[in-house]
């Protein structure tokens, strides 16, 4: 008969906790030449951030506004986040803008980080007149005990707005009994995909006098 002889060890389980911060994204509303552009960060997080670093890297003719007093630049924190976090923005001497944001509490973890951050305003030069790329660069998030993770770069778009485009019928005139003319249009501030439909409710045989000429777009839409 063999005999085995049956070890029992103790086994240590490791559980990493980590910062588990999926990503940060970016939402900007369009932008007109020489107006502003708003910039609002979320973060999608499973995990605890006690606070973060990142910088935000600008095109030429964009740059974040200063506030009112001149000592800083416009930036806040979301209502959801106002309590939470405390933060500071000042430029970099590389041109870029560095965002700190760090527990209100000394030693708090902050739960429940996801969802809009921050927002902030910037200005736009009169001659900007395209869209353009921005970054933020440098990302780092730190966990409840304070270790730094990076996350990858984020990159967007600031939309340069599409100008207004209207469409004005032509006006005509014809004898009573004659057919309608093929009505014409004209296009101002931009062009169209597709072509719109021109009609009027006037016939051959109705009474003389003005009538609208209506103007349906459909399915066109504005291009640059």
């Amino acid at each position: 008969m063999k005999h085995f002889k049956l070890f029992v060890t103790s086994m240590l389980l490791l559980i990493s906790v980590g910062v588990n911060a999926e990503k940060f994204t970016v939402n900007t509303t369009e932008f007109e030449p020489g107006g502003t552009v708003d910039v609002s960060v979320s973060l999608e997080n499973t995990g605890i951030v006690s606070g973060y670093t990142m910088k935000l890297y600008l095109p030429d003719g964009f740059s974040v506004i200063p506030d009112e007093q001149g000592s800083g630049y416009v930036c806040e924190l979301s209502s959801r986040h106002e309590n939470q976090y405390n933060m500071t923005l000042t430029k970099a001497s590389d041109g870029s803008f560095l965002f700190v944001v760090y527990s209100s509490k000394s030693g708090d973890a902050i739960k429940e980080n996801s969802g809009l951050i921050f927002t902030t305003k910037l200005s736009v030069a009169s001659n900007v007149n395209a869209s353009k790329m921005a970054s933020f660069k440098s990302i780092a998030v730190s966990d409840a005990d304070g270790v730094e993770s990076a996350l990858t770069d984020v990159v967007f778009d600031l939309t340069k707005k599409a100008p207004p485009i209207t469409v004005i019928a032509k006006s005509y005139t014809r004898a009573y009994g004659d057919a309608n003319p093929t009505f014409g249009y004209e296009i101002a501030g931009g062009k169209l995909s597709g072509i719109p439909s021109v009609t009027c409710e006037a016939t051959e045989t109705s009474p003389i006098g003005e009538y609208d000429i209506e103007i349906e777009i459909g399915r066109a839409v504005q291009q640059e």
